[in-house]
């Protein structure tokens, strides 16, 4: 007897997708990583680059600048011989942890004046690279923003990000969809975190037609002053001269003013997760924060009617963290380009070239439909799913704007049915 191998029905698991995001009873949030902006072109360029290039372009920037002795000496301490090289998050949380130390004592030539004007030239790269702005209304970030104003929702959208710039906060404001982010006020506003654990109280609930916006890292227009009195933190389009900007907040007790935010965004994906029915659907990120990640997992294996659709750009052996993670956990399914990680499995997509559903177009999902003189039956191609780049699922949210949307009576579909598969 000839065993058949393992394959996953592409056209079967994007539509679980579609229904859930259709559905405006389900709680449903979006974590976006650094690949979103790598999918809009500006002259032929990502409109921002992603760490890797970030770190490549502020790198040059130090080498030529006034502290360029200081960044060398930084740089002979991570740089492993042989190793991966360190990234702009990681130099930053370098020195930001020799600055704790250079408080009493200089280390190796650098004390505190100098490792501070180190973080604060490094965070300015960071906002010179980080402030583009999309440049029409037809984003993929608009197409998300149209998405979430254009549905009634008993539930708020809320969207993570790991990301600096303000490319989420661009598109909701071009679209007037309201959002709250945890800063309250206008001319400095203040983060507030007893207003972001009082929005699910009656006493401090938010219409369901605000989404909810959280910037994991910091975002480029977040100050902390650092002084001996309490730390604050403010948010504000407006230089401040003397002051940090807040940066990807350090995952150690350097700065209760960095530490703060973090914690309070991170308390909001864990909070979500363990929503009943709760989806999350995360695109641009790559499954390298061991700490986003074990939060995903603990949440996963504590909500087990939660689901999280991890849509990755390329191809599937290009994430061994995420694949390690969907092997151990049912309701954490991959989505790649050649592949899929579902309910524990890994498999490539299979070769069906229509949906068993009916002949429905697919937004992100290219058929196998070999030209003539090309089919080879001993070698049948699979389908590709492209869902992984920002812009196919932007299309897809655009399609669903105005879609019929026929789960609105509150019927289980077939969404709800497949989280604990």
């Amino acid at each position: 007897m000839v065993s058949m191998a393992v394959t996953h029905d592409a056209f079967k698991h994007t539509s679980l997708l579609r229904q859930a995001l259709d559905n405006p009873k389900m709680p449903i949030a979006f974590l976006l990583g650094a690949g979103c902006p790598l999918s809009i072109l500006t002259a032929g360029k990502p409109l921002i680059p992603d760490i890797a290039g970030m770190t490549k372009e502020i790198v040059i920037r130090l080498e030529a600048s006034a502290l360029k002795d200081a960044f060398g000496l930084i740089k002979e301490q991570m740089v492993v011989s042989g190793g991966a090289p360190p990234n702009i998050e990681e130099y930053l949380g370098h020195v930001r942890n020799l600055i704790e130390v250079a408080k009493k004592v200089a280390i190796g030539g650098l004390n505190k004046d100098t490792l501070n004007a180190l973080d604060m030239e490094m965070c300015n790269e960071v906002v010179v690279i980080s402030e583009a702005k999309l440049p029409n209304l037809s984003t993929p970030y608009h197409y998300l923003a149209s998405w979430i104003r254009g549905t009634p929702r008993i539930i708020p959208i809320e969207v993570f990000t790991t990301n600096y710039d303000l490319l989420m906060e661009q598109a909701l404001e071009d679209l007037r969809v309201p959002y709250f982010d945890g800063f309250i006020g206008s001319r400095a506003a203040f983060f507030d975190p007893y207003a972001i654990e009082s929005i699910e109280s009656q006493e401090g609930k938010l219409p369901s037609r605000w989404a909810r916006l959280w910037k994991l890292h910091g975002s480029i227009n977040w100050w902390s002053q650092n002084n001996d009195e309490a730390a604050e933190v403010v948010r504000t389009t407006k230089d401040k001269a003397g002051v940090c900007r807040l940066i990807h907040p350090s995952h150690l007790k350097y700065d209760e003013s960095r530490k703060m935010p973090y914690l309070a965004m991170m308390d909001r994906l864990k909070t979500f997760l363990a929503k009943p029915r709760a989806v999350l659907v995360i695109c641009g990120y790559s499954f390298r924060d061991v700490h986003i990640n074990s939060l995903v997992l603990q949440a996963l294996a504590g909500n087990q009617n939660s689901i999280v659709f991890g849509l990755l750009f390329g191809e599937l052996k290009q994430y061994q963290a995420a694949i390690d993670l969907a092997r151990s956990s049912p309701n954490l399914c991959l989505i790649a380009e050649d592949a899929a990680v579902i309910g524990t499995r890994k498999a490539p997509w299979d070769t069906k070239s229509k949906s068993s559903f009916g002949d429905i177009p697919f937004v992100g999902i290219i058929p196998n439909t070999p030209k003539a003189g090309e089919v080879d039956e001993d070698k049948p191609v699979p389908v590709k799913v492209t869902l992984g780049d920002f812009s196919q699922l932007g299309g897809l949210l655009q399609e669903l704007i105005g879609s019929s949307q026929t789960d609105k009576t509150g019927s289980v579909t077939a969404a709800e049915e497949g989280h604990a598969t």
